[in-house]
């Protein structure tokens, strides 16, 4: 289904929005995804990933039917880069998906430089490679200080962007812990993520 603007200002609300995009009745989601009592990802993956899956399909289909649609692009990179999160918690490899999620967002943001979701979700998808290098002990600074950037570019262009504003400070705090996991004083970025 084309879909040209939806305000998503909540995970049940891109949940719902995802149904109908998709068709895919995502109802189930509404009671595991981001709550405080979330299962295992092994438990609940294979619930998921055919929902991603589907949503990625959906989008690159939009996608092909409409080129310039920024939404399509978007919707599809933030299909690649959760079900990336979903394989990274379960310690699979994500490069492959993070790709196609940045080469999806980067292309919603030539299309439409002033869309603050895609900066947002760009910002997600350069998380997830900081979550994958520190996963693996390497360096996830750059990985994360870009992801900041990208969701600070998101509250520039809307003030009111709660949602940027929380994964920016997530960011910081992911910035943060490494940086004490690794002897560097996170004291700073901690007071930037406040």
């Amino acid at each position: 289904r084309a879909v040209s603007h939806v305000l998503v200002t909540s995970e049940k609300e891109y949940l719902l929005a995802l149904s109908y995009v998709t068709g895919i009745d995502c109802s189930p989601l509404l009671t595991i995804v981001r709550s405080p009592n979330v299962p295992e990802m092994a438990s609940i993956y294979p619930a998921i990933e055919p929902l991603f899956r589907a949503q990625i399909a959906a989008g690159e289909k939009a996608i092909v039917e409409h080129p310039a649609d920024a939404y399509a692009h978007e919707i599809t990179g933030v299909a690649y880069a959760r079900l990336a999160e979903s394989l990274l918690e379960l310690g699979q490899p994500v490069q492959t998906l993070r790709d196609q999620a940045c080469a999806r967002l980067e292309e919603a943001i030539r299309i439409n430089p002033r869309f603050p979701w895609a900066y947002n979700d760009y910002g997600y998808a350069l998380a997830i490679s900081g979550m994958s290098s520190r996963q693996r002990n390497g360096d996830a600074r750059g990985a994360f200080q870009r992801a900041i950037d990208m969701t600070k570019k998101a509250t520039e262009i809307d003030e009111e962007y709660l949602i940027a504003y929380n994964n920016t400070s997530a960011w910081l705090t992911e910035l943060a812990e490494w940086q004490s996991d690794h002897g560097e004083s996170p004291e700073m970025t901690l007071l930037e993520a406040e």
